[in-house]
């Protein structure tokens, strides 16, 4: 019987929202939007995804993924031209009472490609950058948080900057 109780009441310590809401893993969907150069995309803005582990001490240890970060498509006569981006963030973060702050690495990954069709001739790169996130989060009621996660790349002069949304559940 003494078993149980113990049991019992480490279950609903485990269960209430206060310490489920400082510390475990947060898993987030938000929603990426294009600045600078970007806006210029046929697409440049899109879903995000994002995962993050907070452990008590208050660090925040997370990655954010933007699969679709712009695409740009065009043609002229014989030639066309493409480009595809897509960015992935790991970041780190500090807790501070409700707030969180974070700062991360983002990488973007580009595929770019010219072809001349009347020649049959193309050219083609792929390659990726990195450059630097600032983050500010809040931790809402019952687990759940807001994000915006600002990126700014520079890939060949091109300004990739973006800001994230992203809402998030501790579970």
């Amino acid at each position: 019987m003494k078993k149980l109780l113990i049991t019992a009441a480490a279950c609903a310590a485990l269960s209430t929202p206060a310490l489920a809401k400082d510390s475990g893993l947060s898993v987030g969907l938000g929603y990426n939007v294009g600045l600078g150069d970007l806006v210029d995309a046929t697409t440049s803005t899109g879903l995000s995804l994002d995962l993050n582990y907070k452990a008590q001490s208050g660090l925040i240890l997370g990655a954010s993924y933007v699969p679709t970060l712009a695409e740009s498509y065009g043609s002229l006569s014989y030639y066309s031209a493409e480009l595809e981006m897509s960015q992935i963030t790991p970041y780190l973060g500090v807790s501070r009472g409700d707030l969180n702050f974070f700062v991360g690495l983002p990488i973007v990954s580009y595929d770019a490609s010219v072809t001349n069709h009347y020649h049959d001739l193309s050219a083609s790169v792929s390659d990726t950058s990195t450059g630097i996130m600032f983050g500010l989060g809040a931790e809402l009621a019952s687990g759940f948080s807001a994000t915006a996660q600002w990126s700014m790349v520079d890939i060949e002069g091109v300004d990739a900057t973006s800001i994230n949304f992203i809402f998030g559940y501790r579970l």
